[in-house]
Order: C-alpha cells, then structure tokens, then sequence
C-alpha cells in the first residue's frame, strides 16, 4: 500500500544529505526575500519533493537556517497548526522588511527569490 510519508523512499543516509542540500540552498536566500518550499526542491533536482524540504526545515533547529524565508507557492507561511511559529514567521519576515497582502501572505510579486540567479551555482 502506498504511503504518504514522502522520506518512506530515502535511506536515512540520502536524507541526510538531501536536507544538508536543502540547507545550503537555503541559506543562500537573502535578507529581505523568501522562497518557496517547491523552488527549493526543484533547485536540488528533487523537483517532487516539496513537502520534504517542509521536513528538512521542522528538523533545523540550532543549525543556522534562515527557516522563516520559505514558504508556500501562493507566499503564504504553512504552519497551520503551529501559531505560535506562524506568528514569529511573520514576525521576522516583517523585520527584514517582507511585506504581506493578507494575513500570513507574502507580496511573492515583490518578495519572491528568484531562484534561477545565475550566481546560484551550488551543484
């Protein structure tokens, strides 16, 4: 039966270095600027594997990662459960100067990282 955990194909050794690639990737968002959970996949070649990037994020604490800059296609800041993060999301995206259209949703026209910079050359 098919499962929906998108980590049930990866050995924990290629997750780990697929969330180490995610991590890189992410670092490289600049101040000021957010990308979505998709972009970030796809520029790993992983283009399918949005929803593990959002994995890769919840396992992130104490690593440095400007986790606060991604977010979903539409620029909303998917925590739903989670109000508290979803409020110091926001919080820190306000501080770098990120401005929303409605509540939890980034302007994307203005704000989105364009992702295929030509100075992005991680890989």
């Amino acid at each position: 039966m098919p499962t929906n955990d998108p980590t049930s194909n990866y050995t924990d050794a290629e997750l780990e270095a697929l969330f180490e690639k995610f991590y890189e990737i992410i670092r490289t968002i600049p101040t000021g600027k957010v990308a979505s959970y998709g972009q970030i996949a796809q520029i790993a070649d992983h283009s399918r594997d949005a929803r593990l990037v959002g994995q890769a994020l919840s396992q992130s604490e104490g690593k440095g990662i400007p986790w606060h800059r991604v977010v979903s296609a539409s620029g909303k800041i998917a925590m739903p459960t989670r109000q508290d993060l979803r409020e110091r999301q926001q919080d820190l995206l306000l501080e770098e100067g990120v401005e929303f259209i409605a509540d939890y949703q980034v302007d994307m026209r203005r704000f989105d990282w364009q992702a295929n910079q030509p100075q992005l050359d991680l890989f």
